[in-house]
C-alpha cells in the first residue's frame, strides 16, 4: 500500500517542518471531503478544533481543561510545587493558578503544605489514579514478557499510553546492567522525539493522526514540529518493519524502538518501547534481533489486551 504523502509538498531540510504539518492537513482534508473522519464518522468538532482546542466548541469547558493542566504538573506523589512554578509550567496566569489550586485543594485533589508554601497531589488524585490502574490488571501479566526482553538486550522496556504531548509509562522492566533512562511508572517522555511517540502516531488512521497534530500544535509547539517533521520516516518504518525508531534523538547515545498494539477492549493503542545504549542497540541489531523480538512479544501479549475473541494487532491497512 502506498504511503499517504503530503499533498504537493517536497520534504527538505529547509521546509520539512512547515510542509509536513500543512501537507498532512491538505491530504487528509481532501480525502475526507473537507471534514475529519474519526472511527468512520465525519466530525465537525475535529475540524473546528484545528483553530484551537476550544474554538467554536460550546461543549468545551476551559476551566476543567485548565484544572487538569495543573494536575499534570505533578509527575509523582512526591512532587511539591508552588503556584509560581505551576504557572510557569502551564503558561497560565498566576491568579488563575491560585484559584485552581485552591479549588483542587478544597475537593481533595491537591493538598497544601503550609511549611513549604507548596502543593502536592491529594488523596483524591491518588484514589483516581489507583482506580485507573486497577482497571489495567493485565499489566501484571505483561510485565514478565517485558522483563524477558529487557534482560536479553539488556535495555529498559516499557508499556506506554498517550497523554497530550507525552507518552506515559504504565509498566516497565529494567534489564540486568541496563543503562538507566526515564522509565519509572508514570514517567513521561515527549511524543515527538521518542520511538514510542512516533510508533503511536504511525499506528493511527490518517484522520486520527491529523487530529493528533492539531492537538499538539496548540499543546506543545516543539513536539508538534518534531513529530510533523519525522512522520514520513516513521510511517515508512512502520510499513517496512512494523515498528518505529529514535536513534539518539531524545537522549544522546540512547536508541529506541517501539511498536503499537490496538486494543478494542480499551479503545486505545498501547505502545511497547525499548530503550538502551546505542552501543548495545545499534540500528543493525535493532532490525536483525531486537525489533523482531519486540513484535514477537506483542504477539504473545495481545490476548491479554484485546480479549480472546477480539485479539488482533491492528492491520496495516487500518493504520495508513
Amino acid at each position: 500500500m502506498r504511503l499517504l504523502e503530503p499533498a504537493g509538498e517536497t520534504f527538505d531540510e529547509r521546509d520539512r517542518v512547515g510542509s509536513a504539518a500543512t501537507g498532512w492537513r491538505a491530504a487528509v482534508s481532501a480525502a475526507d471531503g473537507g471534514g475529519l473522519t474519526l472511527m468512520g464518522r465525519t466530525s465537525r468538532k475535529l475540524v473546528d478544533a484545528a483553530d484551537g482546542p476550544a474554538a467554536g466548541d460550546r461543549g468545551f469547558v476551559n476551566a476543567v481543561a485548565k484544572a487538569f493542566d495543573v494536575l499534570r504538573c505533578f509527575e509523582g506523589y512526591h512532587v511539591r510545587l508552588g503556584n509560581q512554578e505551576i504557572a510557569r509550567r502551564t503558561g497560565l496566569p498566576k491568579s488563575t493558578v491560585s484559584r485552581l489550586t485552591y479549588t483542587l485543594t478544597r475537593i481533595g485533589y491537591l493538598a497544601y503544605l503550609p511549611e513549604d508554601l507548596k502543593y502536592k497531589l491529594g488523596e483524591g488524585a491518588a484514589a483516581l489514579g489507583s482506580g485507573i490502574l486497577r482497571g489495567m490488571d493485565f499489566r501484571v501479566a505483561v510485565r514478565p514478557h517485558l522483563q524477558e526482553l529487557a534482560d536479553h538486550i539488556p535495555a529498559v522496556c516499557g508499556m506506554t499510553i498517550r497523554d497530550r504531548a507525552d507518552m506515559v509509562y504504565i509498566e516497565h522492566a529494567i534489564g540486568h546492567r541496563a543503562a538507566s533512562v526515564n522509565s519509572a511508572l508514570g514517567a513521561r517522555i515527549p511524543i515527538g522525539a521518542t520511538a514510542a511517540g512516533r510508533a503511536y502516531a504511525a499506528a493511527l488512521a490518517p484522520a486520527e493522526r491529523e487530529a493528533l497534530l492539531c492537538d499538539l500544535r496548540h499543546q506543545d509547539r516543539e513536539q508538534w514540529e518534531l513529530l510533523a517533521a519525522c512522520l514520513p520516516r516513521a510511517l515508512a518504518e512502520q510499513q517496512r518493519h512494523g515498528y518505529a525508531l529514535s536513534l539518539g534523538e531524545h537522549i544522546e547515545h540512547i536508541n529506541g524502538v517501539a511498536a503499537a498494539l490496538w486494543s478494542p477492549a480499551h479503545a486505545t493503542h498501547f505502545v511497547f518501547t525499548v530503550g538502551g545504549l546505542a552501543a548495545t542497540m545499534p540500528e543493525d541489531r535493532i532490525h536483525a534481533d531486537i525489533g523482531p523480538r519486540l513484535l514477537g512479544m506483542l504477539a504473545k501479549v495481545r490476548d491479554l489486551l484485546t480479549g480472546v475473541e477480539q485479539h488482533r494487532v491492528r492491520p496495516l491497512a487500518e493504520t495508513l
